[in-house]
């Protein structure tokens, strides 16, 4: 009983990875499967299965006290500038990781592509130091995932229609909004630098935005201050009244006396 888990993080293929392996005759496999299940649920897969997920790089703790070194682990890998672009493109996705990982974990106000390529850098160091002490381990580049998608049944001992299994290795599936061609290597280039021309005019303006903040929160200070200033100076009047009615109050105390004593006799 073998349990595979394909690593990586996403817009590299992983689609089509498991577009493939749902030809497999004697695997079960899937994609996401168990996205919705929290605790130990979520990486609770049945025996003889395949699972891709890019998440699951997030609960890489959890997949290792349930399977350690007794699973196999493949690490789907892609060009970080091509899957940082790719991901670029999805900040729309209500339910996408740029979202999440751009305002709830890496905190940023600026929506770009040094933040994608912050959070495909960060997952890639997780998926690394996370199989360092794993022995059933294989890593596919994209770029060569039809040449290395038949050892990768032969490690695992999946079998099934190669012939199929190719013509679906050489579809693109799940593409991002304008999703480069990859063989066009000059436009690549052409996106990355203007990309990185954008990016520069961004940071840029960060630091003016920066700038202005500060400024605000100076004003806020200052506005704070004054504030409890005149809270101060106010209850100071305040005391002052207490004090000059009760000194009021005293003063006219023997003239209300005798007031009250000369209507008594009266």
């Amino acid at each position: 009983m073998t349990n595979v888990f394909v690593l990586c993080t996403g817009r590299n293929g992983s689609v089509t990875f498991s577009k493939a392996c749902a030809l497999i005759e004697n695997f079960t496999s899937g994609h996401e499967t168990r996205c919705r299940e929290t605790g130990s649920d979520r990486v609770a897969y049945p025996d003889n299965h395949i699972e891709i997920d890019n998440r699951l790089s997030f609960f890489l703790g959890a997949l290792n006290e349930a399977y350690g070194d007794r699973a196999v682990y493949i690490h789907l890998r892609r060009n970080p500038d091509e899957v940082s672009l790719s991901y670029n493109r999805r900040w729309h996705v209500s339910e996408g990781l740029m979202k999440g990982w751009g305002i709830g974990i890496a905190r940023q106000r600026h929506f770009g592509v040094r933040t994608a390529r912050f959070m495909v850098d960060t997952i890639e160091q997780n998926i690394q130091h996370f199989l360092q002490d794993k022995t059933n381990v294989m890593t596919i580049e994209l770029k060569n995932l039809v040449h290395d998608f038949p050892q990768f049944l032969e490690l695992v001992g999946a079998n099934g229609d190669h012939q199929k299994m190719n013509r679906v290795l050489n579809e693109v599936h799940n593409p991002s909004a304008f999703e480069p061609d990859e063989s066009n290597l000059a436009d690549e280039e052409d996106n990355l630098r203007t990309l990185e021309r954008l990016t520069n005019i961004t940071a840029a303006q960060r630091k003016t935005i920066a700038e202005v903040q500060t400024q605000l929160k100076n004003s806020k200070t200052r506005l704070h201050q004054q504030k409890e200033k005149l809270s101060l100076e106010r209850l100071k009047r305040q005391d002052l009244e207490a004090e000059f009615k009760t000194f009021k109050r005293n003063l006219l105390m023997p003239w209300n006396f005798f007031k009250k004593g000369k209507k008594e006799t009266n």
